[in-house]
């Protein structure tokens, strides 16, 4: 391996002394999106050997001001601060003008709030690609890390998880060359990363959305069976997201992504025998919470076992992007807007259909309310469709409604659970029922099934 374009700070040689106040640590109140460039850049000062007061006069910004900007006191700070405290700390300014963007959004800040700060700015053509070990290291794990986070993420959240691992590893790249393990530490920044954006419940990650992307419910074709299996799988997903951290990422990437020992040794940056013991306290564990029926309780080893190799995840859940191409900037240049939110693309289908005219009675790939859906599976189907929100499919009606400027128009509301209503050419609000994923799918089956 090359050179790194900075020599790693040698683990264990404490900062030099500096004069003046400690820095303070970072606000209770601070997102982990905003944390994801912070704490990259309280390392990348606290590695300089500048003081406040030296770093204020270059950067001509209140000496106060900065040591708010370093604790995430205050209002979100602009780009152009952030820009200037990057430059005179060598920070490279692309991978933060990424991170910070999305933190942005995440505050509540407007796509004309961040373009606004950046036209004050200039960026310049350099530190846009990454260093020679950064980009290497990315191409062996990338996929790999892709498979984890979807696991936890939909597919969009996915992308962008694993595209601010690396944007932070970027940024902190000499300090990972300088851990005693630049795969463990890798490790840590994806798990912060993920666990920060996955659905939690009674503090563990959920993993419910998981439960119907295995190998054997895609290839069931019999609604009793997979009524059956997908109920077994919810309950043996909600144990595995009970296990201890690092129990639970063996576990995934063993049993659900299809790793091997050696290639979760080597992706985890642990010893084989760590990841043997791992996988046989967390089989133990799944085994006592989920045990088998009555007469087979003599075999509860075979038994889990039997379940684990069921719940292998389809790799390629969705087709893979295209490698997006290496950013080029010049003086003057406005960096690229934030990727789309969410809304960004329920607007673009909007005007989609303000620009075609719906020729049928029902556009397509929206479900006509008029079709009555028949037996299980179709309850199935509702699962996926309307909690997990994989295809999101409308009633066409509404649709129509809004994509042609109609006058009832959903709207948010801050109640937990409470929803607009349109319907016969009026709006109300009603209350949703909130469920979990399981409570959803045992509703859905019974409810099919008669029961009630």
């Amino acid at each position: 391996m090359t050179t790194p374009t900075e020599p790693p700070v040698p683990p264990g040689r404490p900062a030099a002394a500096r004069p003046g106040r400690k820095l303070g640590p970072i606000a209770e109140n601070v997102g982990s999106a905003h944390r994801a460039w912070l704490d990259p850049m309280r390392t990348a000062y606290q590695t300089s050997g500048l003081t406040l007061n030296e770093l204020s006069g270059r950067v001509r910004f209140a000496k106060s001001k900065i040591s708010e900007l370093l604790r995430g006191v205050g209002l979100y700070p602009c780009w152009e601060i952030i820009l200037r405290l990057a430059i005179e700390l060598g920070m490279p300014n692309w991978p933060l003008y990424r991170l910070w963007s999305q933190a942005a959004l995440e505050t509540h800040k407007s796509s004309e709030w961040i373009n606004g700060c950046t036209d004050r700015t200039t960026v310049t053509a350099t530190h846009t690609t990454p260093p020679l070990e950064h980009r290497a290291f990315r191409e062996l794990v990338e996929s790999d890390y892709s498979l984890y986070a979807q696991v936890f993420l939909d597919d969009d959240q996915r992308d962008n998880a694993v595209d601010a691992t690396f944007d932070r590893l970027w940024l902190s790249w000499n300090e990972a060359l300088a851990h005693h393990d630049t795969r463990r530490y890798a490790w840590g920044v994806l798990r912060e990363t993920v666990m920060a954006r996955a659905p939690h419940r009674d503090g563990r990650p959920e993993l419910g959305g998981a439960a119907f992307d295995t190998v054997v419910l895609q290839n069931l074709t019999d609604p009793a069976d997979y009524a059956n299996e997908l109920t077994e799988t919810l309950e043996l997903f909600t144990a595995i997201s009970r296990l201890p951290d690092r129990q639970l990422d063996v576990i995934v990437l063993r049993r659900l992504c299809g790793f091997t020992h050696e290639a979760a040794s080597a992706l985890l940056g642990t010893s084989l025998a760590t990841i043997r013991s791992d996988e046989r306290h967390a089989t133990r564990f799944l085994g006592q919470r989920h045990p088998p029926t009555q007469h087979r309780r003599d075999h509860l080893v075979s038994h889990i076992e039997e379940r684990l190799a069921r719940a292998l995840l389809v790799r390629n859940r969705t087709i893979p992007r295209e490698p997006a191409p290496r950013p080029t900037h010049t003086a003057g240049a406005r960096p690229p807007a934030p990727a789309p939110t969410q809304d960004d693309a329920l607007n673009g289908a909007a005007e989609d259909l303000r620009a075609k005219p719906l020729s049928s009675p029902v556009a397509e790939g929206v479900r006509d309310p008029s079709i009555q859906v028949a037996g299980l599976s179709g309850a199935v189907e509702d699962v996926v469709d309307r909690l997990l929100g994989r295809r999101h499919h409308l009633w066409a009606e509404p649709f129509r409604e809004i994509g042609q400027g109609g006058p009832h128009r959903p709207k948010a509301s801050p109640l937990p659970g409470r929803v607009q209503v349109v319907q016969d050419g009026g709006a109300h609000l009603a209350q949703a029922v909130l469920m979990t994923d399981v409570e959803a799918a045992s509703w859905l089956i019974a409810m099919a099934a008669g029961e009630i």
